[in-house]
């Protein structure tokens, strides 16, 4: 199992930390370059894309579950099942 550290979008990240489970986001869509497994670990960390820099705030999320290649996603993506386990805002 291993940790990953990723970029993402306030609008994405607010998605994943919503306290209103039915609302959260619960699945990452990323380009396959890191070897992500079932277990690995994600540090979503904030990132201002216009201003480029973070913000400081993280979210610590677990992948359960991925689904990659045709006919469900173009070749080189996958979609990880993730369960919010901490985050810092």
């Amino acid at each position: 199992m291993a940790i990953h550290e990723l970029k993402t979008w306030p609008v994405h990240f607010r998605d994943v930390i919503r306290p209103n489970k039915m609302l959260r986001k619960m699945v990452e869509i990323r380009l396959d370059d890191r070897g992500y497994a079932v277990g690995d670990t994600l540090i979503l960390k904030e990132y201002q894309p216009h201003h480029e820099e973070y913000t400081g705030a993280w979210a610590e999320v677990q992948v359960s579950h991925i689904l990659k290649g045709s006919p469900w996603l173009p070749d080189g993506y996958i979609a990880m099942s993730i369960h919010l386990l901490d985050f810092d805002i």
